[in-house]
Formats: structure tokens, C-alpha cells, sequence
């Protein structure tokens, strides 16, 4: 067993997980989606030909995969259909889903966030966040605030910054305070007001406040955190990584880490219930 560090917080949470899978996208390859059992014994392929970097589920249960150079979607029985080509000059890494159904998508490249109506038919690039390289092809997330903004969490320049953008495109910084964090993707919801931040360099896991308080969650044993998911039942978190085959599984409260299956180097997950 792998130690994380010791508890930040406590969360009442079921003891005993229910019908819980991870989905699991790979760069490329010929199974990059794949659907895997909660306890990690038991794996199912959902798509080929749909690898990318960033992953959602919308709210009809499709799959939105952000491939790089274009915006996929893949239906339940593995259907792979292209939303919409990414301009030119850019790179979609990661997305997410609006309370409106919009994919929200976050560029390393123009170092911005798009959105996309769920039909293709409308790309507009709602902001750019400051960066201090813009040579550089940071690690970026993005997810939905609650509160009809979007949290932005990128490390352009070896250090993680956070931003709150509006779907006008007004940016505005979080100075992030606490202990230090030098880089910030992915990001996840906490269910308690506050985010889990994946660092990819640091080979760990933060809490983060929407003010930008941080806190160390756990340590974690892999090279390059590259996917984070939680299970809604069990509060048990799984990561990808990026040049470690393993998966691993954090508890609920982050005090300890163990392998939790081996199924290559993957670069997002989501978990679901239900199906």
C-alpha cells in the first residue's frame, strides 16, 4: 500500500458501492474508451478511434472527447460522430458541459476557452487567460462554477493559476494561496463547495476553494496525474496517468492510495452511475 498524506477534511459517504463504472479514454489506440467495474475486475470497450485528451458525459449520455484538433461525440453504443473542427492556431485539450448543454473547451495553444452548441453549428471563443510563455502548451481545465461562470485551472510557466471566467468573457484572476502548487489539471467537483485539482507534476492532489485556498489532499505514486473521477457512492477517488499503466484509487478522505488496475496510459475519466 501506497501512503498519502493525512485527511483535510471528512465527508459522510456510503460504505458499500452500487452500480459504478470509471469510463477511461486513452490518447489513441484501439480501445480509447473504455468502460471499466467499479471494483476494476471487469472491462469494456465503448468506442474505437475516439482518443483525446479531455472528457465529459452531456446530459442526453453521450461522450464528448476534446481530440485535439476536434470535438467528438460518442454515443452509449459507440458511435463516434465529430462536433466541430478546431480552428486554426489551435488545440482543444480539455471540456466540459454548461447548465445549458454547451461544451466548454479549453485551448493550450491560443491559451483560450471556447464554446460550442451542442449541434456543432456555433464555435466562439468566449475568453483568453493571461499567460506568461505563450509558447507554451500548458496543462488547462475547465469546469463549470455553480454559478453560471467557468473555473479555469491551468500552469502555464510551472506554476498553477486560477481563473473565473464569465460566458461574456470577463476574466478574472483567484489568487491562489496556501500551499504551493506548481501545476493544476484536472479539475473536479468536491460536492462540498470545493474542487480536487489533479497536479501533474507534483504527483498529487489538492483541494482548492472557490477563493483560492489550497490544501494538499493526498500524495500520490505515478508519473504525470493526468485523470480524476470520484465516486458518487463511495467517495473513493480513481487517477489516470500519463507514463504509468496503474491506475490508482484514493480513499474517500485521502489517507491512503493503492494500484487499483492496470489499464495503460490513460488521460481522463469520469465516473457514472446506472449503466
Amino acid at each position: 500500500m501506497l501512503r498519502g498524506c493525512v485527511a483535510l477534511f471528512a465527508m459522510a459517504w456510503p460504505s458499500v458501492a452500487g452500480n459504478v463504472s470509471y469510463v477511461v479514454l486513452h490518447k489513441d489506440g484501439p480501445d480509447s474508451l473504455v468502460r471499466i467495474s467499479a471494483d476494476g475486475q471487469s472491462r469494456t470497450t465503448i468506442a474505437t478511434g475516439a482518443g483525446g485528451y479531455g472528457l465529459a458525459v452531456d446530459e442526453h449520455g453521450d461522450y464528448i472527447v476534446a481530440a485535439v484538433s476536434s470535438l467528438l461525440r460518442v454515443t452509449s453504443s459507440g458511435v463516434v460522430g465529430k462536433i466541430a473542427a478546431t480552428p486554426s492556431g489551435s488545440q482543444w485539450m480539455s471540456v466540459a458541459v454548461d447548465p445549458r448543454g454547451n461544451y466548454i473547451v479549453g485551448d493550450n495553444q491560443r491559451h483560450s476557452i471556447w464554446r460550442v452548441s451542442p449541434d456543432g453549428q456555433t464555435v466562439e471563443r468566449v475568453a483568453a487567460y493571461p499567460v506568461r510563455n505563450n509558447d507554451e502548451l500548458e496543462d488547462v481545465a475547465v469546469i463549470p462554477d455553480g454559478a453560471g461562470d467557468y473555473l479555469v485551472m491551468e500552469d502555464n510557466s510551472f506554476t498553477a493559476h486560477l481563473w473565473r471566467v464569465s460566458p461574456v468573457g470577463l476574466v478574472t484572476p483567484i489568487p491562489l494561496h496556501g500551499d504551493r502548487m506548481i501545476s493544476g489539471s484536472p479539475i473536479i467537483a468536491n460536492g462540498d463547495g470545493t474542487y480536487l485539482v489533479g497536479s501533474y507534476r507534483e504527483g498529487a492532489i489538492f483541494r482548492v476553494t472557490s477563493t483560492g485556498e489550497v490544501k494538499k489532499f493526498a500524495s500520490v505514486s505515478g508519473r504525470n496525474l493526468t485523470g480524476l473521477a470520484r465516486n458518487p457512492e463511495t467517495g473513493e477517488l480513481v487517477a489516470t496517468f500519463n507514463f504509468d499503466p496503474a491506475l490508482r484509487k484514493i480513499s474517500a478522505d485521502g489517507s491512503s492510495v493503492t494500484e487499483f488496475t492496470d489499464l495503460g496510459y490513460a488521460h481522463a475519466i469520469l465516473a457514472e452511475s446506472g449503466r
